[in-house]
């Protein structure tokens, strides 16, 4: 990570015409609360976060039963982790974590635990 400070902020709000369909939006802000990146992460709200132990990826779960890994850096979709968790009533990912650099998890509504490792190409 760069060694200018950065906070995340979530923001989840209704889109006109859809009744309780939320988005989320990921905003970066430097220390003095100006915008410097945002971008759509998931179609529903983010249930859970993690942050890699290195700094560099954000690892992001929500109740659409989607997780993605996020470039910190460059500020992007690193990858979708597929298939998806399944949703149980309006419940999808109910939690990810990082074990370490390369071991990342996520819990499901559907009862499953899934683990994702980094493999070198």
């Amino acid at each position: 990570m760069s060694s200018q400070a950065t906070k995340i902020e979530t923001f989840a709000y209704s889109i006109p015409d859809q009744a309780l369909h939320l988005a989320l939006m990921v905003h970066f802000t430097n220390i003095l609360g100006d915008c410097i990146s945002s971008w759509q992460a998931h179609l529903e709200s983010i249930a859970s976060l993690a942050i890699s132990p290195d700094g560099s990826t954000l690892l992001s779960g929500a109740h659409d039963a989607s997780v993605r890994f996020w470039d910190l850096v460059d500020k992007t979709c690193l990858q979708e982790a597929l298939p998806p968790h399944r949703q149980r009533g309006d419940e999808g990912v109910l939690a990810v974590a990082w074990g370490d650099d390369e071991v990342a998890g996520s819990a499901g509504a559907d009862g499953i635990v899934k683990l994702y490792v980094e493999q070198s190409v």
